[in-house]
């Protein structure tokens, strides 16, 4: 009973708790539901309105956010509007565009990996060995995403904490046992691309 009406309370107030924040933080809200939603028409506009799109909302500005929900087109205009590439987020152990894009779990996103790559997205840069971005892409088999990665020269040479190269990570990987039909032979291509 207690817990309800606390939440009663909260959805009351909320409205007055927002209209209280600052206007790049109501600015930054707005934007990053927009890409949320998928709603490229309203991000247009909120751009040209003058959005701060390296703002930081929740410890993600709206590019760490697009890159998160692959949303290529919307990651595209951000760029345009000067979002920085290789900005940290402020959540956890602080990643990048690029690190929301090799880290997904489920999507490989060449495409919005390349347009980052393109735009100066520094292909090395991670605050973790073990999420430099090559590593992230193996990790996930995006078999897509490392070929963009090496096609604009990816570090092959640099080690995770385990003190393993890329290749030498693919190939501890798939001797571990992966028994996933389909991302075992994603990985012995991985290994044959990161051999050449």
């Amino acid at each position: 009973m207690k817990t309800t009406k606390i939440l009663s309370l909260l959805l009351i107030l909320m409205p007055a708790l927002l209209l209280a924040q600052p206007k790049e933080v109501i600015d930054a809200y707005n934007l990053n539901q927009a890409i949320v939603k998928k709603d490229v028409d309203q991000v247009k506009n909120l751009i040209e309105e003058g959005n701060d799109v390296n703002y930081q909302y929740n410890g993600r500005n709206a590019l760490h956010t697009a890159c998160d929900k692959d949303q290529e087109e919307i990651a595209a205009l951000l760029i345009a509007a000067g979002a920085d590439v290789n900005s940290l987020s402020e959540e956890g152990s602080g990643r990048t565009p690029l690190q929301f894009v090799t880290g997904d779990l489920m999507n490989d996103q060449p495409g919005l990996a390349d347009l980052l790559l393109k735009n100066g997205a520094d292909s090395n840069l991670s605050l973790n060995p073990d999420q430099v971005p090559l590593f992230d892409a193996i990790t996930n088999a995006h078999v897509g995403i490392v070929k963009v990665l090496l096609e604009h020269k990816a570090g092959t040479s640099i080690q995770n904490s385990m003190s393993l190269t890329p290749s030498e990570y693919v190939t501890y990987l798939i001797d571990r046992g992966v028994t996933d039909a389909e991302k075992k032979s994603d990985l012995q291509e991985i290994k044959s691309l990161l051999s050449n």
